[in-house]
């Protein structure tokens, strides 16, 4: 075996250690393997490189420095993943690249290995599909819909910053819906009846305030039974974040908008802020676009660089949160005013079709029949086909998109 050769096996066997740490959640320090955890929860894998490398420069000697690295890392990445969950894989496998190379090789940008050099980089990220989510954009997004795993790893953040305790393992830790998923007779008639059941069910089921940790077997103890049952099994949860909803007579739109509100504030608190930005971006898209509406135009340029957060259609909202999501939520409105006159102008369109296996991954259109396809093509596309078909409907002028910016590539 030649030099090089037992160079390459000794570094595979110096990082063989922290990478079981990073894959198998087995690291010997329970503050880090805590962090570790949540970033593996994250999809985190194109920051592996970057996390292996700082533990092997880190954690024999400043470890303290090292969790509050990946705890910065793990922020990083729940703002993205809750702001801006279109964001692809290679925003931050080339974002971690480049900050080992800037760790590791020197020259005119090196920077130390440290938490104040990393938030500084990350807070002046290179382009805007790997920006540090502001607290403004943070807030916006956690008002809407998002996952409810990224839901789990956000309040435990809250409860840690706000009790410095997390009673029990975070991976014995589930998310339960305070109103469930599926409705009982019971909720049906709670929460107004029939379609306004349902509207409330669609609008808040998979938002932050309809959102509670617990332990695994609370979770499947509660299932959807009525509100004073749960509530009474609410009362004894490890967690203050959980507890304290169960001061609630009731359960329904208006609680799950305020808690919303409220656990929007805590988290900004609770979760990592970037700094402000003194560095342009490297990447073309640098137009500042602010929070807004916008009308649904063709041809477009001005939302290139956005991420979409709704559409508004007469006054009414829907929550959309990528824009490979605007055609199903756009053909929602259409089929909604004229379903017959949507029938006739989505014939007449690819993107749209009552046969779901023409597409790889599609979209349904809401309280419709029908998919969509599109996840492949740029925002600016799906724009273009949701103002043909809009249009032909003799609708656009009716639709705003509001969007949040800078969040993601167009």
């Amino acid at each position: 075996m030649d030099g090089e050769q037992e160079s390459v096996l000794a570094t595979l066997l110096r990082f063989s250690k922290p990478y079981a740490w990073l894959i198998k959640q087995n690291c010997p320090d329970e503050k880090l393997n805590r962090e570790l955890t949540m970033l593996r929860n994250l999809k985190s894998n194109d920051f592996a490189p970057l996390v292996l490398y700082l533990i092997d420069r880190l954690n024999d000697n400043s470890l303290a420095e090292l969790i509050q690295i990946v705890r910065l890392i793990v922020d990083y990445l729940l703002r993205m993943r809750i702001a801006s969950p279109a964001t692809g894989s290679g925003t931050t496998r080339s974002l971690s690249f480049e900050l080992i190379r800037k760790m590791r090789d020197g020259g005119e940008d090196a920077i130390p290995c440290s938490f104040e050099s990393l938030l500084f980089e990350l807070s002046n990220s290179p382009t805007v599909s790997s920006e540090f989510i502001s607290d403004e954009n943070f807030a916006v997004a956690l008002q809407g819909n998002f996952y409810h795993v990224y839901a789990r790893e956000l309040l435990l953040r809250i409860e840690e910053h706000e009790t410095k305790d997390i009673p029990v393992d975070i991976s014995q830790v589930t998310v339960e819906h305070l109103m469930p998923q599926t409705l009982s007779n019971w909720w049906v008639d709670h929460l107004g009846g029939g379609d306004e059941a349902e509207r409330v069910r669609l609008a808040y089921t998979n938002t932050v305030g309809n959102y509670a940790i617990v332990s695994q077997g609370y979770n499947s103890s509660m299932s959807n039974r009525p509100w004073n049952e749960k509530r009474d099994i609410l009362r004894d949860v490890q967690f203050r974040v959980t507890r304290e909803v169960a001061e609630k007579d009731e359960w329904g739109e208006s609680g799950i908008i305020v808690r919303g509100l409220d656990l929007a504030d805590r988290a900004i608190e609770a979760i990592t802020s970037p700094l402000p930005r003194t560095r342009n971006y490297r990447s073309r898209v640098s137009i500042e676009v602010g929070v807004g509406l916008y009308p649904l135009l063709f041809d477009d340029e001005t939302l290139v660089g956005t991420s979409i957060h709704a559409v508004v259609y007469n006054g009414e909202s829907m929550q959309c949160l990528a824009w490979n999501r605007l055609l199903s939520v756009v053909g929602y409105f259409l089929h909604k005013e004229n379903p017959a006159l949507f029938a006739e102008a989505a014939n007449d369109s690819v993107w749209y079709s009552m046969d779901k296996s023409e597409f790889d991954k599609p979209f349904q259109v809401p309280d419709s029949p029908w998919f969509c396809g599109g996840s492949g093509n740029h925002g600016k596309t799906l724009r273009n086909i949701a103002a043909r078909i809009s249009d032909a409907m003799g609708f656009r002028e009716s639709f705003l998109l509001e969007v949040v910016n800078p969040l993601g590539d167009d």
